[in-house]
């Protein structure tokens, strides 16, 4: 509800000075809060307002915590995400993959959150509207390990295959995987989009995400917790 988002908006803002004045500019746990009020902007579809809070959160995580620290994994990811939507697939590449490297170490290559990882590089280097990032192979071997590491039951990690495959030209592959995700299909899986993606792959056309407009969200692809 508007009123209760109003509320957390103005809790956060009211938060942060208090915070910076008591524990200084790099504490840990005021990019914390940074992260946290990016993370609500971010889900409101305020990516302008995002952006720069998500990047000085990692900015002071790298500098007080070091660059691998487990609590920058998902710092890395929720910016990349938000890169990604904002069609700067080119700056959210590097981040996915510093993201994947730091929950493997930190949490053993089996990890829900390192199937997770696998699943967004999938998902950028079948579907980046910038051809020059664009990838197949890389594509469905990334989603093939998030697959592998759910057992074949995740729905969103299904539908990513589906375009992967769709990338690499294999669109039998891609309808058959799209097909079953909608078949296994939650309520935090699209099925809308998955039919108008299934109807591509049919006629023999890859999906292509394009850039959110300010003020649009993604259900798909709300940010992770910090």
């Amino acid at each position: 509800d508007q009123g209760k988002d109003a509320e957390a908006e103005r809790l956060y803002k009211q938060a942060l000075p208090i915070m910076e004045k008591a524990w200084g500019p790099e504490d840990p746990e005021l990019a914390k809060c940074l992260a946290n009020l990016a993370r609500f902007y971010h889900t409101q579809g305020k990516h302008t307002e995002a952006e720069p809070l998500y990047e000085r959160s990692l900015a002071i995580g790298q500098k007080v915590l070091g660059p691998e620290h487990p609590d920058l994994a998902p710092r890395l990811h929720n910016l990349a995400i938000l890169y990604r939507l904002l069609g700067r697939c080119a700056e959210a590449e590097p981040l996915y993959k510093r993201s994947l490297v730091i929950y493997e170490k930190a949490w053993g290559r089996e990890h829900p959150d390192v199937a997770m990882a696998h699943n967004e590089l999938a998902w950028l280097y079948a579907t980046c509207a910038e051809a020059g990032l664009r990838d197949g192979r890389k594509a469905v071997e990334h989603a093939t390990q998030a697959c592998d590491l759910t057992r074949w039951t995740e729905a969103n990690y299904l539908g990513t295959l589906g375009a992967a495959y769709a990338e690499a030209g294999k669109f039998e592959e891609a309808v058959k995987w799209e097909t079953k995700a909608i078949e296994l299909a939650t309520l935090e899986y699209d099925t809308a989009a998955a039919d108008s993606r299934l109807e591509l792959y049919k006629a023999g056309k890859p999906y292509r995400e394009e850039p959110e407009q300010p003020g649009q969200t993604s259900g798909e692809d709300r940010p992770g917790e910090q």
